[in-house]
């Protein structure tokens, strides 16, 4: 069984959170302790104020199944305050490398009026596989640091890897002959994509430019802008989707593109 949150100190995140708001290098450090350490997530206590929330974690559906908050408490489901996350575009989870960061996070908002906290520790990755789906999280070591994780981070957390080798594993997936398996593991996560100034969606010839992480769309976005005038804006779409109308229009998906793109054919898609 997990231990509750007042036993989680963030000893080991708690100083990466800091180092990546000093220096975005330091970030792929900081993706494999997320994978090694627990992390908080603050739940919504009786009579608190409205607010944007989700829920997180596992409905029961039988009185047998309803046994799972006192058996692992860490899959019960909980109703969840959602933080406002700018870098990301949309609300997101809150998670926090502490117990204290998470009081301090739910005492502001206000989240205990009856003055008893309520919290869920996630063993180490659990609750990225809870976040499938999701446009992202935000970490919060306390005090305002907090650093974004987008989508993509999600999803490589979510299958217990960094998101580096995550996207390493796609690349070369696609790139040695068995882009079929790529597409398959891309249909199960959200994608970025880039819609066009005038309407529609961003494409190239017979191409749909999509990309892992947000701050390659935001990258590739201003390249365009500097060359058109235009800005395009990025949004999030699940990948099946976008395969389903890549291959009914006959389109390519050019994931990542730049020098290290790789290419889904139509083919490979179904």
């Amino acid at each position: 069984m997990s231990p509750p949150p007042t036993a989680i100190f963030g000893l080991v995140l708690g100083p990466l959170v800091e180092a990546t708001l000093a220096n975005e290098a330091g970030r792929g450090e900081l993706h494999r302790a997320l994978l090694a350490e627990p992390l908080c997530v603050a739940e919504i206590g009786p009579n608190a104020p409205a607010g944007p929330t989700v829920k997180l974690g596992q409905a029961p559906s039988s009185p047998e199944k309803s046994l799972v908050r006192v058996a692992k408490p860490e899959l019960a489901q909980i109703q969840v305050r959602l933080a406002e996350a700018p870098a990301l575009g949309a609300p997101v989870v809150a998670l926090f490398t502490s117990g204290a960061a998470m009081s301090e996070f739910g005492r502001e908002r206000g989240l205990w009026p009856d003055e008893r906290e309520r919290g869920v520790a996630y063993p180490p990755g659990a609750v990225f596989r809870l976040l499938r789906g999701h446009p992202g999280a935000l970490l919060s070591s306390g005090s305002g640091r907090t650093v974004a994780l987008d989508a993509g981070d999600v999803a490589a957390l979510a299958d217990g890897e960094t998101p580096t080798a995550y996207d390493e594993a796609l690349r070369k997936l696609a790139t040695s002959g068995r882009p079929r398996e790529a597409a398959r593991r891309l249909a199960g996560r959200p994608l970025y994509t880039l819609g066009h100034p005038h309407g529609g969606m961003l494409m190239f010839g017979r191409e749909l430019p999509a990309f892992l992480h947000l701050p390659s769309a935001e990258r590739f976005a201003d390249r365009l802008a500097q060359q058109l005038g235009n800005r395009a804006q990025q949004g999030l779409v699940a990948a099946a989707e976008l395969f389903k109308n890549a291959t009914r229009g006959k389109l390519a998906v050019l994931v990542e593109p730049g020098p290290r793109a790789f290419r889904l054919r139509p083919e490979d898609l179904r």
